[in-house]
């Protein structure tokens, strides 16, 4: 073996060992972020019933006015999806929704915090009393 295959050889671990310690890297935070996340975990029904409470309404309903049951539901969705760990069904579950519009109530919620005064200002309501609720340890 010569020199050249010896450097070639140890230039490929350099850079599989650099690979490795990225891919470590990666892992380390995502944990990081689970692990933070399960600490700062709220009760699913918590949340529904200060949504319920802050709004008037049973979230579950099938009616579709935008306020306060559509509106409602987006902020639970956004709420349920961002503070705890539970699964897109779990948190539609609660609600009688699917999957689906979980997923489609927490894009909604983003665009209407950023877009419409109306709707930041009832979404601040249950996001100003979520610090009443105490996250589960």
């Amino acid at each position: 073996m010569e020199l050249a295959d010896i450097n070639r050889y140890l230039a490929q671990a350099e850079e599989q060992l650099a690979y490795w310690k990225l891919q470590k890297l990666k892992f380390e935070r995502e944990f990081e972020k689970s692990q933070e996340k399960k600490d700062n975990e709220y009760y699913l029904l918590d949340i529904k019933d200060l949504c319920d409470r802050i709004y008037s309404c049973d979230l579950s309903s099938k009616r579709r006015d935008r306020e306060p049951y559509a509106w409602g539901r987006h902020v639970y969705c956004y709420v349920a999806r961002e503070f705890t760990s539970h699964s897109l069904a779990s948190i539609g579950k609660l609600i009688d929704r699917n999957h689906a519009t979980v997923i489609n109530s927490h894009r909604e919620f983003e665009n209407l915090y950023d877009s419409d005064y109306g709707f930041t200002k009832f979404a601040d309501q249950v996001l100003n009393e979520l610090e009443t609720i105490k996250p589960k340890k």
